[in-house]
């Protein structure tokens, strides 16, 4: 009778359900009802996310994967898997800082399952944050060697121009700061190129800032590197 009576709130309204998803997750999973259950908490902690509550945020994802392990093992699960890994790395960004130990286990899961699966955009998401990772922790060869998995991934699969422009952006940079500037330049240029400001534009929201202002700026320090002031002026 729970499990009826919930079915019957789970089909009212969608938009009110968002907003009171911790709750009806709750009393799913008391209901032994764990698959709405798992899916309500991901509600939960995406509502989260955007509000910016970080930390209510993780622990909804944190409990759907807590309940997520309990399920029987199918490639719906590690995609769902990969989603909650995600997002819950999303949330941890903003709570721990991009250097932190708790991110890059989640991303180096989120990875792996990727590469059961073979979900190559969220794949490249994975190695992106694990590569801003090794880069924020002074490790320049681990960052420049992700970043070089994600270039592979966008050169074999189809995947969205965006996820070229991330990849040509986190290759880059650890080369600029190992001091191979030709080659640094090269893939800044390749991200400027490859950046389409009305469809890349919302990247912001998802990394911090625009990659397209971002590229220009980094392609100027590296010119002022060079020597070469005035195609410097171009992007700065």
């Amino acid at each position: 009778k729970t499990g009826e009576f919930l079915e019957k709130i789970h089909d009212i309204d969608g938009a009110m359900n968002t907003a009171v998803a911790g709750q009806l997750a709750w009393h799913f999973e008391e209901g032994g009802c764990l698959e709405k259950a798992i899916q309500y908490r991901q509600m939960a902690g995406n509502y989260a996310l955007k509000l910016s509550a970080n930390e209510e945020a993780a622990v909804h994802f944190g409990k759907a994967l807590a309940l997520l392990a309990t399920m029987p093992e199918t490639v719906e699960r590690t995609q769902q898997e990969i989603e909650l890994q995600l997002a819950l790395g999303a949330a941890l960004l903003s709570l721990k800082g991009y250097g932190a130990q708790e991110v890059q286990m989640v991303y180096d899961r989120a990875r792996r399952l990727c590469h059961l699966v073979g979900t190559e955009p969220q794949e490249v998401t994975s190695l992106f944050w694990l590569s801003s990772f090794y880069a924020v922790r002074g490790d320049l060869a681990a960052a420049l060697d992700i970043a070089r998995q994600m270039l592979d991934i966008t050169n074999e699969a189809e995947v969205e121009i965006l996820y070229v422009v991330m990849a040509h952006i986190l290759t880059g940079l650890p080369l600029f700061f190992m001091g191979n500037l030709e080659q640094a330049l090269h893939h800044i240029d390749q991200a400027i190129t490859a950046y389409d400001p009305a469809r890349h534009r919302e990247m912001a929201y998802f990394i911090g800032h625009d990659p397209g202002i971002s590229s220009h700026i980094w392609a100027g320090h590296i010119l002022l590197h060079l020597g070469k002031i005035k195609q410097a002026r171009t992007h700065l």
